[in-house]
């Protein structure tokens, strides 16, 4: 035997003097090993000395063993339960408390080990104890596994759903359940969320309005209404059918390859256009895309598809217009162009040949980088406007530069477009470079024109004042004379006198308008002004509308405000009436008539009249200083005066005319 185990026996005889049941290993001859079981007593001599014992030894060797593979199985039985993820415990059938339980229920619920201990399954079930015990007892009875679904209420007061299994057993003498729960909360979950989607998924694809299927073994497992709306046959028609049964000839084939690789679940090109033929035997074309899914355990493939037929259709008759716009636009003698934000998407040769840019270089660059520097900013200002649906000028005139690095001045136009289903610009460009050096040139020459007609009316209008004052201030006394008898001929040096003043006062004003004229530049002080209210001044302040019976009519909106001048807008708008109403001095219906509006950024005012009209061979010099259709009462610059003015503050002016039927001058003013 092991001389440890037979030294413990010798001590414990000595000291009892006697050894029950003490398990010793032994060793055969052999050399293998057996269990004993040994009870022995103590002998001693007459002095008390032990000198022996008595023994008796059982073999036990079986029954260790045994006991080996019992204390290895539970040992296993025991990892097996702490290490499973489902929550084991034992339940005590009298009491209901927790006798054992593994860490996956004390991570379920939240305790520790001891606090569990303490528990019962009534501390953390959520029923009602009788009906808890009424489960116990279903167990019992029936000695069978019994499933069921609980609540449990964790340590922190929140609640989990579970699966129970309940297994009745007897453990040492008493009756016990084994339970074995699983949480379901996430399984719960998602089967709530694959409910849910199912049902959007219906709710989807009975109202949406495209059709929708799902093919399984070649045969439609499910199909909307509007897939039966759509193919003219009624939903238990399409039911069971083959989708081969729907798909022109000419696609078959193509479309049984791609529905079989689908299957096989090999990219294949998920959308595309395909031709389906109708219950009525119709043809239709169809916007088509489907997915390979798994439905009910089996491959599928649901898909949807549009009705295109109609844009087919338009596709062609699009295809068709564009290449008559090409044919058109290869040909025009101005440059066309279009584009997608700030890229040429089209251009025509004619571009290249403004530009000196071949079409390649075009369709690289950007838009803005054929506008010269000093425009860029307005033109891209313009742009931002214009895709926000502001009113924004459609044509006005801009420099560019050219490849070479030469300006050329173009006249511009764009309007918004939806090109291939993207918004898009078109536009056109004409060079007006030779027509904008005649414009600059001709300005130049009105320019010296007016420098010097200014020159000569200042030193007229000096010369003029110094002369005529005097003039005055003998008629004046000539005029006292008279009246006092102091001449023979009293009635005629009267009229004289009256002659003589007439012609100064007239000098007078002849002096005032060259005077006004020579100034027009230096008043320089600009003001907004409401083109309403300056009308509205003028006309009130204006007796020979009344005086002369002028039925007068506007249509002006409030809110037309422009920049110029208090001075130079009363002076511009009360020389074009009076104008007007000089016109319709001799005119049997006479009627004046103003009217106002926006028109691309800036104010048009028309000023028209029924008078007797302007000859056509001197309708073009009415702006030419000193020249007048009125000899004895016009001085000839009152409309060389609004010409000018309007010209200072960056406007136009012009005149449409008609013998005997009236005059219409039109102004352009910028509006603010």
């Amino acid at each position: 035997c092991d001389p440890g185990q037979r030294e413990e026996v010798i001590r414990r005889l000595e000291a009892d003097g006697f050894v029950n049941d003490f398990e010793m290993e032994m060793f055969r001859k052999d050399g293998s090993t057996f269990w004993i079981s040994t009870s022995n007593r103590a002998t001693y001599d007459d002095d008390g000395k032990m000198i022996g014992f008595d023994g008796f030894d059982q073999d036990i060797t079986e029954r260790k063993k045994a006991e080996e593979e019992l204390r290895e199985s539970e040992e296993k039985f025991r990892t097996l339960v702490e290490q499973s993820p489902d929550n084991i415990y034992l339940m005590d059938v009298d009491s209901g408390r927790v006798l054992e339980a593994n860490v996956a229920l004390q991570n379920l619920l939240g305790y520790t080990a001891e606090e569990i201990a303490g528990l019962t399954v009534y501390d953390f079930i959520k029923h009602s104890r009788e009906d808890i015990d009424d489960k116990i007892q279903k167990v019992i009875r029936s000695g069978q596994v019994f499933l069921d679904r609980r609540l449990y209420r964790r340590k922190d007061g929140s609640e989990v759903e579970i699966e129970a299994t309940a297994t009745a057993i007897t453990l040492k003498g008493r009756k016990v359940l084994c339970i074995v729960s699983r949480d379901i909360t996430e399984r719960l979950q998602a089967e709530k969320a694959l409910r849910e989607s199912e049902e959007k998924f219906r709710s989807l694809a009975e109202t949406t309005p495209s059709a929708i299927f799902i093919i399984q073994n070649d045969r439609f497992i499910y199909c909307n209404q509007m897939m039966a709306t759509l193919t003219r046959y009624s939903q238990q028609e399409l039911l069971g059918m083959q989708w081969q049964d729907h798909v022109h000839p000419d696609n078959v084939d193509i479309v049984r390859q791609r529905v079989d690789a689908r299957l096989r679940g090999e990219n294949v090109i998920p959308r595309y256009e395909m031709h389906l033929i109708t219950k009525d035997r119709g043809d239709m074309w169809v916007d088509y895309a489907g997915v390979r899914v798994e439905y009910r355990g089996a491959p599928a493939i649901i898909g949807t598809f549009s009705d295109i037929t109609e844009r087919r259709e338009t596709e062609k008759a699009l295809l068709e217009s564009e290449e008559k716009f090409r044919s058109l636009a290869e040909t025009a003698p101005m440059a066309i162009f279009i584009l997608d934000g700030h890229r040429t998407i089209y251009c025509n040769p004619m571009l290249s040949t403004i530009t000196g840019y071949t079409q390649e270089e075009l369709y690289a660059m950007r838009w803005c980088d054929l506008v010269h520097p000093d425009q860029r900013e307005l033109v891209r200002e313009r742009g931002i406007a214009r895709a926000r649906g502001e009113d924004v000028p459609s044509q006005y005139e801009m420099p560019i530069l050219t490849k070479d690095g030469r300006e050329k001045w173009v006249d511009f136009s764009a309007v918004e477009i939806e090109y291939r289903g993207i918004p898009a610009i078109i536009g056109t460009l004409f060079d007006v470079t030779e027509r904008k050096k005649a414009e600059a040139e001709l300005r130049w020459a009105q320019q010296e024109k007016y420098n010097q007609a200014k020159e000569i009316a200042g030193g007229i209008g000096h010369e003029v004042y110094n002369a005529l004052f005097p003039v005055t201030a003998a008629l004046d006394k000539l005029r006292s004379r008279l009246r006092n008898h102091e001449d023979g001929y009293p009635e005629r040096d009267q009229k004289l006198a009256e002659l003589a003043e007439t012609a100064t006062f007239r000098a007078i004003k002849l002096t005032e308008e060259v005077t006004r004229f020579s100034k027009l530049e230096s008043e320089t002080e600009v003001e907004p002004l409401e083109l309403r209210k300056v009308l509205d001044e003028i006309i009130d302040d204006s007796h020979r509308i009344k005086q002369e019976k002028v039925e007068i009519t506007t249509e002006v909106p409030e809110g037309l405000t422009f920049s110029m001048g208090r001075v130079h807008a009363f002076s511009l708008f009360n020389n074009m009436i009076n104008n007007a109403l000089d016109a319709l001095l001799d005119s049997a219906r006479k009627q004046l008539s103003i009217r106002a509006r926006q028109q691309d950024g800036s104010i048009r005012v028309e000023i028209e009249d029924t008078g007797t009209g302007i000859e056509p061979d001197i309708l073009p010099r009415i702006f030419n200083p000193f020249f007048s259709t009125k000899p004895r009462t016009g001085t000839g610059l009152g409309l060389a005066i609004c010409s000018r003015i309007v010209d200072i503050h960056g406007g136009s002016i012009s005149v449409e005319s008609d013998l005997d039927r009236g005059t219409k001058f039109v102004i352009l003013l910028q509006q603010l």
